[in-house]
């Protein structure tokens, strides 16, 4: 006796290009809107967001240290950035409608891409920052991290999963 097959199910679609978009500028809408009615939600509602962007790295990059420290790599990087550079240049704009504007926005995208790519490479940059302790630091540091802060990040990631089901 062979068991019943089970039911073909397709696959989910990934959603197209525009329905993306689409989704993207209803939610800047949505932000815009609380932003100017409900102030008070925004620092839940960004909470929210950056939980589900620290999330998708967690399980890209393995869920341990390594995953830890692109995010928090990428975040000071992008910090940094912003507040030292684009901020100044934003602010020596002419006219935000002009040739400056689509400079800035392509300088933007070209340096988060730079940033993703630094973020990536974070060991290497605790490693050169105090030779020779940044060894031991990073040694003593993918040692420690699953002993003791794992688990509470994946508490903090994952908990609204376990009460969904």
């Amino acid at each position: 006796m062979s068991e019943p097959e089970a039911p073909d199910t397709p696959p989910e679609k990934k959603p197209t290009l525009s329905e993306r978009v689409q989704a993207r500028a209803r939610a800047l809408g949505e932000l815009g809107s609380d932003a100017v009615n409900q102030p008070q939600v925004l620092p839940a509602k960004a909470h929210g967001w950056f939980r589900d962007w620290f999330r998708r790295i967690w399980k890209l990059r393995g869920g341990g240290l390594y995953a830890c420290g692109v995010a928090l790599g990428f975040l000071i990087l992008e910090i940094r950035e912003f507040v030292v550079e684009d901020v100044g240049e934003f602010v020596a704009m002419e006219s935000i409608f002009s040739a400056e504007l689509i400079s800035f926005a392509f300088s933007f995208v070209v340096d988060t891409f730079v940033n993703s790519i630094k973020a990536l490479l974070w060991p290497a940059y605790v490693v050169s920052l105090w030779p020779p302790y940044g060894v031991i630091a990073l040694c003593i540091a993918f040692f420690l991290f699953p002993r003791y802060l794992k688990k509470p990040i994946e508490h903090w990631l994952f908990d609204d999963d376990n009460d969904s089901a």
